[in-house]
């Protein structure tokens, strides 16, 4: 009732208005033209041939226009790439190349599906009904986006892995942009709307200026060169590095050879998302790597290798060793089965170690020991026990990996005498039992490595007392990174200090 009294009040108005003497006047002054003001007769063949030409010209332009608008909508998305592409690359170790053709062939579906939603909003507050159709549109609208997104490139090459650039490099590359937008200033400059088009017209024809260009080129060889040089600090530090990474219950260890090479001890973890790609391989495009070369796998555990599918997908791989047991160890049906399959099907490398063989080969300088398992293991044996256990020895100092290892290849491996270490990533993620205080006092370490959960640190308390052994744990600690050279074992962890 409210709003039918208001519709008749706003007819009464217009009525109102309809018989006032400004409408009397109007209709007086039209009664006084007694023709029209352009009348038949008057209209020959020239002004008839000058509205064609007019229109033939503005149907020429058409193309024109449209190829501006086009080029100014790539500059845009360009510009925007560029803005921002150092950024992503810093935070999250990738370049999309081809992001600004995206961009462009998104823009125009997007833009309308944002202008239907506002219409079918303000349209609905009125009569829901009257809304239905454009709610239809923009189902139609967001289902041509989703076709349009999954048909657009994606992956290699068009998505690549970059280190982390240097701060030099950072610098230089916005210091060129910043040149470069205060050389092309004018073309950002507001437009009237019959010259908005011109932006693409070329710049002063006076040509480029050169403080400007000595600028830019001053500032682009700057960042190459300190990008060059942290790269080349990077490669002449003669170390060995071993990170242990924060992925829960699990294990995944990064061993980077002073030659630049890149090993993995493990990959796995039991937590629910993919540590391979989401821990694993970003730590490894933070560091620079851009492939690893081996990766080694302890046993047929699931949280040793849950990551390795992932890992491999994410950045180029070399091959996975594994040792006979888990073959033995993977029926099928199983999570070592399944890993298997899914190497072979995607014509990955897996090589089974020779456990009759040698067991000490050199890598990167490093000398790499096998020192567990022996071939000849009963076939009951628990999969822990058959953990691959390696000892890296460089600059006359050494870290021991242990995998699971239980009481029975503990206590193997401290029969057979010698077995010292400067550091130690504790058996079985560092669960407290007998047999593992006696196998830590035999080794001798200086730093302990525990890879668990949070809160899983407080049984390192035990090892911590004498006060010659740091220890530290992953989920507490974040990840520890220990780096072994002629002079030092430096140890340091993300978030604290250790124990």
């Amino acid at each position: 009732p409210a709003a039918s009294g208001g519709w008749r009040a706003l007819v009464r108005w217009v009525e109102d208005r309809r018989h006032g003497p400004l409408a009397a006047e109007l209709r007086r002054r039209l009664a006084a033209i007694d023709r029209p003001v352009v009348a038949p007769k008057d209209i020959g063949p020239l002004p008839v041939w000058r509205l064609a030409s007019r229109l033939r010209d503005a149907a020429g332009g058409l193309p024109r226009r449209a190829g501006r608008v086009i080029g100014l909508s790539i500059a845009v998305s360009v510009s925007a790439w560029a803005a921002t592409a150092p950024l992503v690359a810093w935070h999250f170790h990738q370049i999309q190349w081809a992001g600004p053709l995206n961009t462009l062939a998104l823009s125009l579906p997007v833009t309308l599906m944002i202008d239907a939603g506002f219409a079918a909003i303000l349209l609905g507050a009125i009569s829901p009904e009257a809304a239905l159709p454009l709610k239809g549109a923009l189902f139609v609208l967001q289902e041509a986006i989703l076709r349009i997104a999954e048909a657009l490139p994606r992956g290699y090459p068009w998505i690549m892995s970059v280190s982390r650039p240097s701060w030099a490099g950072l610098v230089g590359w916005y210091a060129v942009l910043a040149c470069a937008a205060w050389r092309f200033r004018r073309m950002a400059q507001p437009l009237s709307r019959e010259h908005r088009f011109e932006a693409l017209k070329a710049p002063e024809k006076t040509g480029l200026r050169a403080k400007p260009v000595a600028v830019m080129l001053v500032c682009a060889a700057a960042g190459a060169i300190g990008g060059s040089w942290a790269a080349w600090g990077r490669d002449k530090d003669a170390v060995l590095t071993m990170t242990a990474l924060s992925v829960g219950r699990g294990l995944a260890v990064v061993i980077e050879l002073p030659d630049g090479g890149t090993l993995l001890y493990d990959a796995g973890s039991d937590a629910r998302y993919d540590v391979g790609s989401s821990v694993i391989a970003p730590f490894l495009r933070s560091r620079g790597v851009q492939q690893v070369d081996g990766v080694y796998v302890s046993h047929a555990n699931l949280d040793h290798f849950s990551g390795l599918p992932g890992l491999i997908e994410a950045l180029p791989t070399g091959p996975v060793l594994l040792t006979p047991y888990f073959l033995h160890g993977a029926p099928t049906g199983s999570p070592a089965r399944r890993l298997i399959d899914v190497l072979c099907a995607a014509g990955h490398p897996v090589e089974v170690a020779d456990l009759k063989s040698a067991t000490v080969t050199e890598r990167g300088g490093v000398r790499i020991e096998r020192v567990w398992p022996p071939p000849d293991l009963p076939s009951h044996v628990e999969a822990n026990e058959t953990s691959l256990v390696l000892r890296l020895t460089y600059a006359g100092k050494s870290m021991l990996l242990t995998g699971d290892i239980e009481d029975e290849a503990q206590q193997a491996l401290m029969s057979r005498g010698e077995l010292d270490a400067d550091v130690l990533v504790l058996p079985h993620h560092g669960s407290p039992r007998a047999s593992t205080d006696r196998f830590v006092e035999h080794v001798r370490p200086s730093i302990v490595v525990q890879s668990a959960r949070e809160g899983a640190g407080a049984v390192l308390e035990r090892f911590t007392r004498s006060g010659r052994i740091r220890a530290y744990n992953t989920g507490d600690d974040g990840a520890v990174t220990v780096r072994l050279s002629e002079s030092v074992v430096e140890v340091s962890a993300w978030q604290s200090k250790g124990r």
